[in-house]
C-alpha cells in the first residue's frame, strides 16, 4: 500500500505544480475519494504511469479537470501531465509560438511559472502521449484549412519528443442555440448532424497522419441519445448577477455561461454554448482513461461530489461504449 500512495502523493505534488490555475482541482478531493489499495496493486504488471502532455485548446485543458482524480482512484495507476494551452485556438497558434521563440528567446508563448515554449514543455519529460486538439469549431466543416499546421505540430513532436504517441481528440457537438447551429439556421440543421461532420472531419485527419482518435464526442453523443430528453430551459443572461449563473443544459451536457472579469475588472457573463460541465467533463475524463491507460473504466471509483452514484455509472458505461465501438480510421 505504501508504494502506491506514494504514486498517488507523486501525482499530486506534480498536478499542484503545474496546474495551479485549475480552480475546480482539489488535492483533498482526491485522498478523499481514491479508495484504499488492495494488496493486488502491488502486482507489477497491474502497475501504469502515463505521462501526457496536451497541446491545444480550452477542449483539450477542461479534460484535466476531473482526469487526474479518476486515475488517481485506480490503484496501480499514475498520472504525471502538463499541458500547452491557446484558448480558442487550433495548431496555427502553436506554429506563431514556435517561430517567435525562434525569433527572440526570451519570448515564452505558455505563462505557466516561469514561462515555457513548446520545446521547453517537450523536453521537460520523456512523455509517452501528447495529445492534439485540432480547432474545435472549425474542424467541423473545412478539415483542409487545419491541415498544414497540424503537419508542421507533428513533425515538431517527431523531433523534440520521438518517445511519444500522437493522438487526437475528437470532441463534441455544441448546443442547438449556437451559431453554427442556431436551431437549424446555421452550417448544420443541429448538433447531431454537426457531430456527424465532426467524426468524418477528424478520422480525415487521424487516418493522413496515421494517429489514433480519443473518441470523446462519441461517448457524449451517447450519453445524450441514452438520456431521456426534457425540455431545453430559454436562459437571458440578462436576468443573473455575480456569481449565479444558468444551470447546465440539461439534455447537451454544456454549460451554457460562465463569469470573467472584463478590462475594468468588472465580472462579466458570458454565453457559453460549447464547454462540457461537470457530468460531460467526467465522461471525457473516462474516455481519456480508457484509452491512455488501455483498463476498463468499471475499475474506476472516483464520482464528482454533485454527481450521484447512478449517474456516475451511466456516465462511464457511455465512455466504455464509445471507446469499445470506435472504429480507428488508421485500422480501417
Amino acid at each position: 500500500m505504501r508504494s502506491t500512495s506514494l504514486q498517488r502523493l507523486a501525482a499530486i505534488f506534480i498536478f499542484a505544480v503545474f496546474f495551479p490555475f485549475v480552480s475546480e482541482f482539489s488535492v483533498s478531493n482526491i485522498m478523499a475519494d481514491a479508495p484504499a489499495s488492495p494488496a493486488a496493486a502491488h502486482d507489477s504488471s497491474k502497475q501504469k504511469t502515463v505521462r501526457l502532455l496536451t497541446i491545444g485548446s480550452s477542449f483539450s485543458d477542461r479534460g484535466m479537470y476531473l482526469f487526474p482524480q479518476v486515475v488517481a482512484s485506480v490503484p496501480g495507476c499514475t498520472l504525471i501531465q502538463n499541458r500547452a494551452c491557446i484558448g480558442g485556438s487550433g495548431m496555427e497558434k502553436h506554429c506563431e509560438g514556435i517561430d517567435k521563440s525562434l525569433r527572440d528567446p526570451k519570448f515564452k508563448q505558455y505563462r505557466y511559472g516561469e514561462g515555457y515554449t513548446l520545446k521547453e514543455l517537450l523536453e521537460l519529460d520523456k512523455w509517452d502521449v501528447v495529445l492534439l486538439q485540432p480547432h474545435f469549431s472549425r474542424m467541423s466543416y473545412n478539415v483542409d484549412v487545419e491541415i498544414p499546421s497540424f503537419e508542421r505540430i507533428v513533425e515538431y513532436l517527431k523531433k523534440y519528443a520521438k518517445q511519444a504517441e500522437i493522438v487526437i481528440q475528437m470532441p463534441w457537438s455544441f448546443h442547438p442555440s449556437h451559431p453554427l447551429i442556431r436551431n437549424g439556421q446555421g452550417k448544420f440543421k443541429d448538433s447531431d448532424a454537426m457531430y456527424e461532420s465532426l467524426k468524418k472531419n477528424y478520422a480525415l485527419l487521424a487516418q493522413k497522419f496515421n494517429l489514433r482518435i480519443i473518441p470523446t464526442g462519441l461517448a457524449v453523443q451517447y450519453a445524450r441519445h441514452w438520456r431521456e430528453k426534457t425540455d431545453e430551459p430559454t436562459v437571458d443572461l440578462k436576468n443573473y448577477t455575480y456569481p449565479n449563473r444558468p444551470a447546465p443544459s440539461p439534455n447537451y451536457y454544456i454549460s451554457m455561461a460562465y463569469w470573467r472579469e472584463d478590462a475594468e475588472g468588472k465580472m462579466q457573463i458570458r454565453q457559453d454554448c460549447v464547454h462540457l460541465d461537470k457530468r460531460g467533463q467526467y465522461i471525457q475524463s473516462c474516455v481519456w482513461f480508457a484509452v491512455l491507460f488501455g483498463k476498463n473504466v468499471s475499475e474506476v471509483t472516483y464520482v464528482p461530489g454533485d454527481i450521484s452514484a447512478k449517474e456516475a455509472e451511466f456516465y462511464r458505461k457511455a465512455a466504455q461504449k464509445a471507446v469499445d465501438d470506435y472504429v480507428q480510421p488508421r485500422q480501417r
